[in-house]
């Protein structure tokens, strides 16, 4: 397991949706586990509880809960 992660999006990833951006960043993810810390209110963006579909704009921070390996 990893750390609880604070990661920025980077100028040129704007305008994805979390989930998609997510899986870019950590291939290991899939759909499922990202839907579930998004209703469990573990991933956030900004501070605030997200959406899967929600849209990624840069400078923003995403807030990562511990991953699996």
């Amino acid at each position: 397991m990893s750390r609880v992660q604070t990661v920025v999006v980077g100028p040129e990833e704007g305008d994805q949706r979390l989930d998609r951006w997510l899986r870019r960043r950590f291939p290991q993810l899939g759909q499922g586990p990202i839907e579930k810390m998004c209703r469990k209110g573990e991933l956030r963006l900004d501070g605030a509880r997200v959406k899967a579909s929600d849209r990624v704009q840069p400078g923003q921070s995403v807030r990562v809960p511990p991953l699996p390996e």
